[in-house]
């Protein structure tokens, strides 16, 4: 009886456009600090008489107080400061889910839109409220906010396999296709580059040469014509045979020129 020896299916390859787990673990990062920005604009809404106290300090070290600022005032003040903060931190928490999809897909264009938003919101600044005065749970809040931004940051940029990762999605533009104009293109897909001219030199006996160019899809030849006609001229007479049984034949003169001699001998 023979045996069959089943195969052990290999080591599939891993595709390059695949997300890797770094920007799967960038992608949970942004939404988690997305999750603590609202979780820390809600709780505002509860410590009312610590905010109030930060109201009157920020109204007293102004330029210009807001005179009188009394219980109108600040419940005016208390009251924008929470609408605000909600609809402001819940925008951006859709924004950091929506970017973090698109990072997944692999456009590159949603690395620099989070970097754009890290600076303009100073959310990894926010781990430094840690060392800060008020209440705990808000500081603690804001402490994961900037530390979960910064590891997804950390995760797209770093990691050897997320720049793989964008660079196979990078899109590439067809080279017959007119330039982008403006400001689109910054995000335009870059041209393929050109594969280097490639040149080939053919040296024939007595000096001539002849080079071969090839740039892109178009070929140019380029000869020296006095030294290629030089050289095809020498190689035929080389191999022009020489006759030994030829004898070099005196030149006949005319009959006018024997004529006139014997002329001349009267």
């Amino acid at each position: 009886m023979t045996q069959t020896r089943s195969k052990v299916p290999g080591p599939a390859t891993p595709d390059p456009k695949a997300a890797p787990d770094t920007i799967k673990y960038a992608f949970w990062s942004l939404v988690a600090s997305g999750i603590f920005l609202v979780i820390g604009a809600l709780l505002r809404f509860g410590f009312t008489a610590e905010i109030t106290k930060q109201l009157i300090d920020a109204n007293n070290r102004a330029k210009t107080p807001k005179s009188p600022y009394g219980p109108a005032e600040i419940a005016h003040d208390l009251h924008t400061v929470r609408v605000t903060g909600i609809i402001q931190q819940t925008m951006f928490a859709v924004l950091f889910v929506v970017l973090g999809l698109q990072l997944m897909k692999g456009k590159g264009w949603a690395r620099w839109i989070i970097i754009v938003l890290a600076v303009l919101t100073q959310i990894p600044l926010y781990v430094v409220s840690i060392a800060g005065h008020g209440s705990v749970l808000i500081r603690a809040a804001s402490f994961i906010t900037g530390a979960t931004f910064i590891v997804a940051l950390a995760l797209i940029f770093i990691p050897i396999p997320s720049r793989r990762f964008f660079a196979a999605n990078r899109p590439v533009r067809d080279p017959n296709q007119a330039p982008a104009v403006g400001l689109s293109s910054l995000f335009a897909p870059r041209r393929p580059r050109s594969p280097a001219p490639a040149a080939v030199t053919t040296s024939g006996e007595n000096g001539g040469k002849v080079t071969l160019t090839k740039k892109g899809t178009s070929t140019a030849a380029t000869a020296s014509a006095e030294s290629v006609s030089a050289s095809v001229e020498t190689n035929v007479s080389k191999a022009r045979p020489k006759s030994k049984s030829r004898v070099a034949e005196k030149p006949v003169q005319s009959s006018a020129t024997v004529n006139r001699g014997k002329t001349k001998g009267r």
